[in-house]
This record gives C-alpha cells, sequence and structure tokens, in this order.
C-alpha cells in the first residue's frame, strides 16, 4: 500500500509541484494580504490583483532583461570552445608542464597526461551539454510553464483562502 501511494505520488508530482509552491507562497503571502487589505481598508481581491500583477512583472522583467544574456554568454561559450580547448593544449599546459619538468622531470610527462585528460574532460562534458541542448530546451519550456502557473494557481489560492483554510479545519487536518 505504502508503495502504490509512493509510486502514484512520484507519477503525478509534476501535475501536483505548482499545486504545493503556490500553496506554500499563498501560506507565507496571506497574513499580509490581510493586513494591506485591512489597514488601507481595500477589497481583498484588488489586493491579490495587485500582488499577482507585482510577481508577473518580475517574471516578464527577468524573462525579457535575464533571459537574451543567457542565451548570448551561452552561444558565445559554445562558439569559444574549440578556441579555448586550443589555447589550453598549445599556450597554458606546455607552460606548466616546463615548470614542473624542472622542478621533477620524472613527473612532469604524468602531470602532463592528467592536465590532457582533465581537459579533455571538461570539454567532452561540455560537448555533451550541446548534445542535449534539446533536452534541456525542453526542460526550460516546462520551468517557464511552471512559473507561469504558479502564479496563476497562487492568485485563486489567496483569493479564496479563506474558504480553503475554513473547509480544511471542518475536515478537521489541523487545530
Amino acid at each position: 500500500l505504502i508503495g502504490v501511494v509512493i509510486t502514484s505520488l512520484a507519477l503525478i508530482s509534476n501535475i501536483l509541484l505548482p499545486f504545493f509552491v503556490a500553496g506554500i507562497i499563498a501560506y507565507i503571502l496571506h497574513p499580509i494580504i490581510d493586513n494591506i487589505s485591512l489597514r488601507y481598508k481595500l477589497p481583498k481581491i484588488i489586493v491579490v490583483s495587485i500582488i499577482s500583477l507585482l510577481f508577473f512583472s518580475v517574471f516578464v522583467v527577468v524573462v525579457v532583461v535575464v533571459l537574451p544574456i543567457i542565451y548570448q554568454q551561452t552561444t558565445l561559450l559554445i562558439i569559444k570552445i574549440p578556441t579555448y580547448k586550443n589555447y589550453l593544449a598549445t599556450e597554458l599546459i606546455p607552460v606548466i608542464t616546463a615548470k614542473i619538468t624542472a622542478i621533477d622531470p620524472t613527473i612532469a610527462e604524468k602531470i602532463k597526461d592528467s592536465i590532457n585528460n582533465f581537459v579533455n574532460g571538461i570539454f567532452s562534458v561540455i560537448t555533451s551539454l550541446v548534445d542535449n541542448i534539446w533536452h534541456y530546451t525542453l526542460t526550460t519550456i516546462n520551468l517557464f510553464i511552471l512559473i507561469l502557473l504558479i502564479p496563476l494557481i497562487l492568485f485563486y489560492f489567496l483569493r479564496d483562502w479563506s474558504k480553503m483554510s475554513k473547509n480544511i479545519y471542518l475536515l478537521g487536518f489541523y487545530n
């Protein structure tokens, strides 16, 4: 029975995540919204709408300002990867190897091989990231859908928080 419950939760976790996150945020924001509503004698729906608009505005600013910068920097990194690898192989590794050879020639070849393996490992990881760009793109789209869903669900949670908490109390889940 416990295994079935855990498996079921794992299968629907992506569906429940926006509701869970919105519930936590609503729990945190509800006292603030009540306080603003009482202090300025505004209807709760107006306060919830203002808070939701602020949340959406921050999201839009982040998407419009930060996302293009991240895309530009990632594209630049992908273009410059061969240049960086060439610089390391022709400029940096020979200097390091020469300094180590001056100290102890027996270890120099081992360290040179280790550095080459390390550099090749880093670039293979970066290459695999580029190869899996489609998967990361889909994951990013899923993240943005979650980011758009959470404020929408949050709006309704905040709007109906009193009704929801009253019904949860009537069900006996908390005192």
